[in-house]
């Protein structure tokens, strides 16, 4: 995976705000809930649950706090279901970079194919 993955619902945020989304459903809550009692606002607190936005680790000791969880225990869970969900969690596929290389070689190959003839003050 990248060092900095640009889509938030990848990796490890995605993996973590669906095992908030999990939790909170496995305790009968509702994301309002989840604002009131972490402090959140509430359309903020669903951008990060649709891991529209990286979460803090602000953002993961308020709601763990809320939620009666360990932060590290929810931290873990979310590296176990990035794991096991790499298609959903996986790192975003990146073209590879080009080759810049080959350009200097195809434009050897052209100046070697010249077929104007050398004219007085051409370099050989």
């Amino acid at each position: 995976m990248s060092p900095i993955e640009k889509d938030h619902r990848r990796g490890l945020n995605g993996a973590l705000a669906a095992e908030i989304r999990s939790e909170l459903g496995a305790q009968d809550k509702t994301q309002t809930w989840l604002s009131d009692e972490s402090g959140i606002e509430r359309l903020t607190l669903r951008r990060y649950l649709k891991a529209e936005r990286g979460m803090t680790t602000a953002v993961v000791e308020a709601v763990t706090e809320a939620l009666g969880l360990d932060p590290g225990e929810l931290m873990v869970r979310a590296v176990v279901r990035r794991d096991r969900e790499p298609a959903t969690y996986g790192p975003t596929a990146r073209p590879a970079r080009p080759d810049f290389s080959s350009f200097d070689d195809a434009d050897m190959a052209a100046r070697s194919e010249d077929t104007e003839p050398k004219r007085l003050g051409d370099d050989d």
